[in-house]
């Protein structure tokens, strides 16, 4: 990726710029029509009309619209609309088995709860609104003595001239006018502001005022006097280019005006007392506000195989309804004669209301959807959102996501993709500041062929290992931050070679202060007073900047000012030297330079060009090249600088991207020969040997896919996004690679990297993206993947506002995934499993007891006992376990990434484990019901008959301790809180079923729970109900763990018995343990798609 730097010395590289110049050149301003470009009359209040206002709004609801939007946006969800017919149902008389009850007080209660939390959330949106708008600024108003009246941000309108002072943000996109002169007499009009709130970048930025405003504003009083207009672009989201010019009247030319003219709202002046600026874009139509697009929402997998899930338990029922409706009016038609029905119709509730025919059938048809309505359980919504809180919250605690330094703990910002984080199998990451943490420290140097200095970086580590010269490397590093070495300074030299050098009077001590010489000048270094703390601190477009001007500095070459082209060096031992700036030329990806040229005091003029490389130059040729220099200035595109194929490449290497073993595929022009032919053709073949190395790897018995990395440059990556086939040749090679390394890319580029993000999720089955960045270019990519993750960083927060995780460093993505994401990914699993699969137990038993009582719809249970089922007895435990279990110990899941690997293939949760859980629910659901009613008898061993409330409170007890048995033998960590919950939920049932038998009811099922505690022949049924049911689950785990175990079952023995050192395993070799991903190229071979000159569907299907 490429490094970022605004140049200040060009012109935009808008596409539309020829256009406007052109209009410049050929037409009148006078006669533009209004609608071609945004017009703003200056000192004409009565002109600017129909613009925006400054207000803005985040809030999404407000009093009147909160309570209708908020039900709409719930109940076109499908689920809440389900338990909304579910709770209408339960009150209709003739279907309903709740005794009219209706489910919907539960659903309300939840929805009361979501509504609560989403009108808090906004109600800080208007907070933070209030706020915004609220602030204060400064507008010109001729009237007042004091030329400028205080006003708010919200009233501010277009045309207005506002005064901005220093670390002020300014509220509205305006033109430049006039800076505060520290020398009146040669008014330079430039000013520097910060961009971070904007663009991320924390560099400050030169901003210029226009000649023929600047010249005439001398004081407030004369802004009134200042005619003219501005004609420019209307309002778009483009915060890297400005297109537009000043029309000063009295027939002058027309002022072209490009961004270096403007400062956009959201940024801080800097460096200068004041400055006056004409508004131009106000509210909705700030750039920063038309780049502001609403956050997408995004669901977890689970949700998704949830919502599969449920299409599926829709379908069971819909036929065990029928199956219960067409069994009930067989009974009814064949077994019912109507002399022996003693209650009239039009008091009975149930299913005998009605006998067989079409309205009998449709009403035991909804009797039984009603009753078994809780196979989609609305206790998992709540549950889910409970359980990812508690989740957050130790996450945002968790001490191994902590950075001290700048205080900055994990944040959780979007809790539902927790589970997610488990799952990652693609990660896109910006390299240039998120992996080298944009820091920079002067270690060595190397002048006239001598190297001074000792240690080595990260990164000359990592070249040095590739290379082999890994013994020659030293470790030797300075503190950080000590008295000797000031910031971004870790010089270490202990035989004092560079200061013995420095002392010679040859010509090697010359060359050793022209080097310093050369670092304190030829730099972009802006120099910003703190008048609060009395100090001068430097701020530089990029830390090798800022590195190389502060080793200058230690070396006793102290840049001390820049203003009215003049930059002044103090040098120790020589006082204050001062060289004029005739030329500064920025640094591009074409030159991979910097240069300026200077005067100095003996009136030399020298190129000093970075990189060490100077030249005295002759005054004439020097005249003739700056004119020439000059002219051609107009017409150069801004070009973004970049990083070097080969600095990406040891980067990568440094972060463990890339090691020695990997085959590195590169694809740059130097191959491409800017050929897209040729560019085919190479990826073709890179393709197919790559692709026929992976067979031979899984043709053998590793399991290892063969390690490649691909290394792509800017403008190949240009002619990739051109070309279809060309893009998804470009998915194919990197789909079998272990990393891909993107150099040389503009920043627009890295804006469009989310183009590839989105290629790669539409694409490729089964994946799932994270993207990590810490500047405002890389929002597009972080929201476009299905998880993103900002860095807080230097480069502000705007990314960290548009992700779903932050963290303040790089390093911390191996915790935040490997142990958080691994943790809450089996969590969840056994959470959306369980809950689904004990709903399935209980309302599949009563079906099953219906079915027994003639298709009667007979609950046999106390209702009580019912209500409680999800909310006391079978609701802790599992909450406790997808809380607070740990599979493996923090160090074991962040030292063996292997049991990762669960997440990306879907191992624990998918449609296929969904219905494997269902029809096991289903299974012992009917052992629950039938061992009951089968083998209790008609007497029991105390003498009386057993009536069905008996039989209902053996299934009941049988469903609470088969389902509690059930996640026993699935836990996989105990702690205090597991033990608690797990072993207190039969007591606390058993407690409780007496109390609720002794109390509360008024029907059959009075003190029948008590009596049954008493009959031993309870007990025994009790223990066969739970050995049919679960027997096939205990044999297999027992098997499991002891003669064929999984990864993470030799890991937790190790965790438990403190085994040190490096685990073995060999898993067995199966098709199965290999799940590649699939890439779908279905779509793109059609006739629209712009296809190759040359290609053939030959070619193309190669890549199917």
């Amino acid at each position: 990726m490429s490094s970022k730097k605004e140049s200040t010395g060009t012109s935009s590289s808008s596409p539309v710029k020829p256009v406007l110049m052109a209009l410049d050149q050929h037409t009148s301003s006078m006669e533009l029509p209004a609608s071609n470009l945004r017009v703003v009359y200056l000192n004409q209040p009565q002109k600017n009309v129909g613009f925006a206002g400054n207000q803005v709004v985040t809030a999404k609801y407000n009093v009147w619209t909160f309570v209708p939007a908020f039900c709409y946006e719930r109940f076109t969800q499908v689920s809440n609309f389900y338990f909304l017919l579910v709770g209408i149902g339960q009150v209709i008389p003739a279907i309903t088995s709740t005794f009219g009850l209706p489910y919907s007080l539960v659903l309300g209660l939840v929805l009361f709860v979501d509504a609560i939390f989403t009108g808090v959330e906004d109600f800080h949106r208007h907070a933070a609104d209030a706020v915004m708008n609220a602030r204060e600024t400064r507008v010109f108003d001729p009237t007042l003595p004091t030329s400028f009246r205080q006003t708010t941000w919200k009233d501010i309108v277009v045309g207005d001239v506002l005064q901005i002072k220093k670390y002020e943000a300014v509220p509205a996109d305006m033109l430049l006018l006039a800076v505060h002169e520290t020398d009146p007499s040669a008014p330079v009009g430039m000013c520097f502001i910060e961009t971070k709130s904007l663009d991320g970048e924390t560099n400050l930025k030169i901003r210029q005022a226009l000649p023929c405003t600047f010249a005439q504003l001398h004081d407030p009083a004369s802004i009134g006097h200042l005619p003219g207009r501005v004609a420019c672009e209307h309002p778009n989201h483009d915060v890297n280019n400005f297109m537009g010019r000043f029309e000063p009247g009295d027939d002058a030319s027309v002022i072209p005006l490009d961004l270096k003219n403007v400062v956009l709202r959201g940024c801080v002046i800097r460096n200068t007392p004041f400055v006056y600026g004409l508004v131009l874009n106000t509210g909705s139509d700030t750039k920063i506000m038309q780049a502001s697009h609403k956050t997408p929402t995004k669901l977890s997998k689970a949700i998704e195989i949830i919502n599969r899930g449920n299409a599926l338990l829709m379908m069971i029922m819909l036929l065990l309804c029928v199956l219960g409706a067409v069994w009930d009016q067989a009974w009814v038609t064949s077994s019912s004669p109507s002399y022996l029905v003693l209650d009239e119709p039009s008091v009975r509730l149930g299913l005998n209301a009605f006998r067989g025919d079409v309205m009998g059938i449709c009403i035991a048809f909804g009797y039984y959807w009603v009753l078994i309505s809780s196979f989609v359980p609305i206790t998992l919504y709540v549950s889910i959102a409970i359980v990812k809180s508690y989740q957050s919250y130790f996450m945002n605690r968790d001490l191994g996501m902590y950075y001290a330094p700048s205080d900055t703990p994990a944040a959780v910002r979007n809790a539902d993709l927790n589970d997610e984080l488990g799952q990652i199998t693609h990660i896109f990451s910006d390299k240039t500041g998120t992996l080298t943490a944009n820091e920079m420290n002067f270690r060595k140097m190397s002048i006239n062929g001598r190297s001074y200095g000792r240690g080595s970086t990260d990164i000359g580590r990592a070249t040095a290992m590739r290379t082999g010269r890994m013994e020659s490397v030293t470790d030797c590093q300075a503190s950080t931050g000590d008295a000797a070495h000031p910031p971004h300074v870790e010089f270490l030299d202990p035989h004092g070679l560079f200061a013995r050098d420095r002392a010679t009077r040859d010509g090697h001590a010359d060359a050793i202060e022209a080097f310093l010489t050369h670092l304190s000048v030829c730099h972009s270094v802006v120099l910003e007073r703190d008048d609060a703390t009395n100090t001068t601190n430097f701020s530089a477009s990029s830390p090798d900047e800022l590195a190389l001007v502060a080793g200058a500095a230690y070396f006793g070459h102290q840049f001390t000012e820049r203003s009215n082209g003049r930059a002044v060096v103090h040098v120790l031992g020589k006082g204050d030297v001062e060289f004029q700036m005739l030329e500064l030329i920025e640094f591009t990806s074409t030159r991979k330079r910097m240069s300026v040229v200077v005067r100095a005091l003996d009136n030399r003029i020298l190129l000093l060009t970075k990189g060490a490389d100077s030249r005295e130059l002759n005054q004439d040729w020097y005249h003739t090249w700056s004119t020439q220099y000059k002219q051609a200035l107009s017409n150069l595109d801004e070009t973004s600088p970049s990083y070097k194929e080969e600095t990406a490449i040891n980067i990568a290497f440094a972060c463990q991207l890339i090691t020695n073993d990997m085959d590195r595929l590169v694809l740059n022009m130097e191959f491409c020969q800017s050929n897209p032919e040729v560019l085919k053709k190479l990826m073709l073949d890179k393709a197919h040997r790559t692709r026929t190395s992976t067979i031979k790897q899984r043709s053998s018995k590793s399991l290892e896919l063969p390690k490649q990395a691909l290394v792509i440059d800017g403008p190949v990556l240009t002619m990739v996004y051109h070309y279809p086939l060309l893009k998804f040749l470009f998915l194919e090679l990197a789909q079998q690679c272990a990393a891909v390394i993107c150099c040389r890319v503009s920043p627009k580029q890295k804006a469009e990297v989310s183009n590839v993000v989105a290629l790669v999720k539409n694409n490729v089955k089964n994946c799932r993206t994270l993207s990590i960045g810490d500047g405002a270019n890389d929002v597009s990519m972080i929201q476009e993947a299905h998880v993103g993750v900002g860095i807080s960083g230097h480069e502000g927060m705007k990314a960290v506002n548009a992700s779903d995780f932050a963290i303040a460093q790089f390093a911390f993505l191996q915790r935040l995934l490997l142990v958080h994401g691994h943790w809450n990914y089996r969590r969840m699993s056994k959470l959306v499993l369980y809950v689904v699969y004990k709903n399935i137990l209980c309302w599949f038993a009563l079906y099953v007891l219906s079915l027994y009582a003639c298709g009667s719809g007979t609950v046999y249970m106390n209702y009580n006992w019912l209500n409680g089922y999800n909310v006391f007895w079978t609701f802790l435990p599992i909450m406790i376990l997808a809380i607070m279990e740990q599979e493996t110990s923090a160090p074991t899941a962040q030292d063996h990434p292997g049991l990762y690997h669960s997440g990306p293939q879907g191992d624990l949760l998918s449609v296929q484990i969904f219905t494997e859980w269902v029809f096991e629910a289903l299974y012992e659901g009917v052992v629950c019901a039938l061992v009951p009613v089968l083998l209790m008898g008609s007497i029991s061993s105390s003498g009386y008959a057993y009536t069905m409330y008996d039989c209902g409170g053996l299934c009941y007890t049988a469903l609470i301790v088969v389902g509690w048995v059930k996640l026993v033998l699935n836990a996989m960590s105990w702690n205090a809180g597991m033990h608690f919950a797990m072993w207190a939920t039969v007591p606390f049932w058993i407690a409780s079923g007496v109390v609720l038998s002794n109390s509360f009811t008024s029907d059959s099922s009075d003190h029948v729970f008590p009596y049954l505690l008493s009959l031993p022949e309870f007990w025994m049924l009790l223990f066969l109900c739970v050995v049919l049911a679960l027997f096939r689950d205990f044999v297999y785990k027992v098997w499991k763990r002891e003669w064929a175990p999984e990864y993470y079952h030799i890991l937790q023995e190790s965790d438990r018995y403190k085994l040190k050192g490096d685990i073995e395993w060999d898993p067995p070799l199966h098709a199965s343990n290999y799940k590649p991903f699939h890439v779908d190229f279905s779509h793109y071979l059609t006739s629209e798609l712009h296809a190759l000159p040359g290609s053939s569907r030959l070619n193309a299907g190669f890549v199917k």
